[in-house]
């Protein structure tokens, strides 16, 4: 099972969200975990939804365990998901990677509760494949970082280190290491480093052209540190910060054998 856990939301927790998660179990677990959630909950599920999913897919949401549950009783979820905002707009204190629109079919005909539930299971379906295909990218990414033999280290936008390279693991072995990760980047520096830190995120923030900062040079290791900002689709995501060695190159020249 992937470590992606994906939350579908929307403000009950008892039709749209529920079939999400459902259809997120039986069709993508290889790929994420699911959870449902909502800002308020009912007492029990919609029970027409239950019907239906038994009915068209022989999924019985309410035997498996699934029942109405506050965004709080879930894990922190890597990717959000709100269903729509016809019933009213979740709030979950963080932004929502998507909307995926839908219509609450509840106290519909069961013809329009199997459109709702045929396009929950095509948007299910449709994120499983971009996520393995996002999956296979970050493997040849992660495989180019990791032969790096200069630290990296990557962070959120909470300044949380979310991956560090092996190099940068030994770089920051008296610190703790591979430990650091989920910690944050800024315990690792003094209050002036942390400030110029966060001015810099700031400046990444403010245009796309923003990407690199030159911010030290390290003589004693002949080597200089870089932020660099992380970027999906022109949004800043993150950062990272990368160490680049000035020494020349001891290794032989194509020396294959």
């Amino acid at each position: 099972m992937s470590n992606v856990k994906v939350a579908f939301i929307c403000v009950h927790n008892s039709c749209r969200s529920q079939i999400a998660e459902a259809f997120g179990r039986h069709l993508a677990s290889d790929v994420f975990q699911s959870y449902s959630a909502g800002t308020e909950t009912k007492l029990q599920i919609n029970q027409d939804a239950v019907r239906i999913m038994k009915e068209l897919y022989n999924i019985d949401m309410e035997a498996e365990g699934q029942f109405s549950k506050l965004v709080s009783d879930i894990p922190d979820p890597d990717i959000a998901i709100s269903m729509g905002c016809n019933v009213g707009c979740p709030f979950t204190g963080r932004p929502f990677d998507d909307n995926w629109g839908l219509e609450d079919p509840t106290g519909k005909s069961d013809e329009e509760f199997k459109i709702v539930i045929e396009q929950i299971k095509h948007d299910i379906l449709e994120l499983k494949s971009r996520l393995n295909h996002n999956e296979i990218n970050i493997s040849y990414f992660k495989s180019i970082i990791d032969q790096d033999r200069a630290a990296v280290v990557i962070c959120n936008l909470n300044h949380e280190i979310i991956y560090m390279n092996p190099a940068a693991v030994v770089n920051y072995g008296k610190r703790g290491g591979d430990k650091l990760i989920g910690r944050s980047l800024l315990e690792c520096h003094n209050k002036e480093s942390q400030e110029k830190i966060r001015q810099v995120t700031e400046w990444f923030a403010q245009d796309e052209s923003h990407n690199i900062v030159y911010t030290f040079h390290n003589e004693k290791q002949n080597k200089d540190v870089y932020m660099v900002a992380l970027r999906d689709s022109g949004k800043l995501i993150g950062y990272y910060e990368k160490h680049e060695y000035r020494d020349r190159e001891t290794m032989k020249m194509y020396d294959l054998w």
